[in-house]
């Protein structure tokens, strides 16, 4: 029971700090695009999209928020049984 509650923190977290730093990531993107005497602004611009990207792809991939709703689904099956 008390591994299923655990695991749960844990995704949900991980869940959470991604999704955070999405949108962190893109929001920077516009900030970057508008420095004037910023020579690099494409190149970094393309960077942190691409990381945006394969972040948010992670997330789906491994299904982080599934496995949090399904840990906390047990947990919370375990503990009224």
């Amino acid at each position: 029971m008390l591994w299923n509650i655990n695991k749960a923190k844990y995704y949900k977290n991980m869940y959470y700090g991604m999704s955070i730093i999405i949108i962190i990531i893109n929001a920077s993107i516009p900030v970057i695009n508008q420095i004037q005497n910023f020579d690099n602004s494409k190149l970094v611009v393309s960077i942190t999209s691409a990381v945006a990207g394969v972040v948010a792809s992670i997330l789906t991939l491994i299904g982080i928020k599934d496995k949090w709703y399904r840990y906390r689904k047990y947990g919370q099956q375990s503990q009224q049984a």
